[in-house]
């Protein structure tokens, strides 16, 4: 079953997917590869693993609202 896109009520990004390439035409990480480290996780090469992060980073603020 495809998942349904969920809009952002700011701005309407597809909240499934990243917002560019994870690499540049040298296979260089892309800014938005290397902002995953700006939080301590290594930086997604694959669209596969960027969505995991995505959806641990999903996981992550749930129990933040949860918890507050």
């Amino acid at each position: 079953m495809k998942k349904k896109a969920i809009k952002d009520p700011k701005g309407g990004l597809n909240v499934h997917s990243p917002r560019g390439p994870l690499k540049d035409k040298e296979g260089k990480p892309t800014r938005l590869a290397l902002s995953a480290r700006a939080w301590g996780e290594p930086a997604p090469k694959t669209m596969e693993s960027a969505k995991k992060l995505a959806a641990k980073g999903r996981r992550l603020l749930e129990q933040a609202k949860k918890a507050a």
